[in-house]
């Protein structure tokens, strides 16, 4: 039996669960020291917590359905997995990509619109798809000929991932004009900016996300090989955002941390004493 005219017997799925994984672990765990420093009472649970708690569960779905995807070959070329489990791998893509929505619109001004739009793109792939791809309504085999054409894949994942990207960039634009005239010290202010703003980390995770839906070759041979990028930006993308939604909360740790180690800003940053008596009541943000 000869392998000549195959790609190489490449298995990328053990180092994309690796980092996949990670990221997770590194997710929950701001998402715990969140529910730890929180403001709130112990058992106050704001709608924002239970918006993150629900991504973070949602997350953990769609990274259970990728580690069954790789079990059944995910992450190698098309020649080395049989039909099979092709099949079975399309299918726990689909879970992956279904679960995955929550966390691309978490915070709650844009959550309930972000929502509604994935899910109608989502049902309206589906049905085009259905009615398109059924060979019991087109009489024709699905394998004989491309189901959805190259232009309406394209736009049904480019409005779904553009909806995502969207809503990162507000979020993360939110602290520059909602934080500008707080009476709080230059430090505590900066500190806060950077934690809020870190979901543009998350917007510019979409860039590759985009690129690799225009590269991509639909009705390739090597389509699960092909997909490898994109849903592993997709899935650092999901924990970008989660920890972008926790991390204003570890602002009193890490001030804390900050006095520990005598960091202790001046007084001339830190200004009247008496601002600080004035708390701030930011649900979801973490400013107490």
């Amino acid at each position: 039996m000869t392998n000549e005219g195959l790609p190489p017997n490449d298995n990328l799925g053990p180092a994309l669960l690796g980092t996949v994984w990670s990221f997770w672990g590194i997710a929950t765990i701001i998402y715990i020291i969140r529910l730890c420093t929180r403001p709130s009472g112990r058992f106050d649970i704001t709608a924002a917590e239970y918006t993150i708690t629900a991504a973070l569960i949602s997350k953990t779905v769609s990274v259970g359905f990728m580690t069954a995807a790789i079990s059944k070959g995910f992450g190698r070329h098309n020649a080395y997995v049989s039909k099979e489990n092709q099949g079975t791998i399309r299918r726990y893509l689909v879970g992956v990509f279904m679960s995955g929505c929550l966390p691309l619109a978490l915070r709650e001004g844009i959550l309930k619109a972000t929502i509604i739009l994935q899910v109608l793109v989502i049902l309206v792939y589906e049905v085009s798809q259905f009615v398109q791809c059924n060979s019991v309504i087109t009489g024709v085999a699905p394998a004989d000929r491309k189901c959805l054409p190259k232009d309406q894949v394209w736009g049904f994942t480019f409005m779904s991932f553009s909806t995502a990207m969207l809503s990162d960039f507000i979020c993360a634009t939110i602290p520059i004009f909602l934080f500008r005239h707080l009476s709080r010290s230059r430090v505590e202010k900066a500190l806060i900016y950077v934690l809020m703003a870190s979901s543009i980390i998350a917007t510019g995770m979409g860039i590759p996300k985009l690129y690799h839906v225009l590269t991509y070759e639909y009705g390739a041979e090597d389509w699960l090989w092909n997909l490898l990028p994109e849903f592993f930006w997709c899935r650092m993308e999901e924990a970008a955002i989660i920890i972008a939604a926790c991390a204003p909360c570890s602002r009193s740790l890490l001030k804390g941390s900050c006095d520990a180690w005598a960091c202790q800003p001046s007084r001339s940053l830190l200004g009247d004493s008496n601002l600080y008596d004035h708390s701030l009541n930011l649900q979801g943000l973490g400013i107490d």
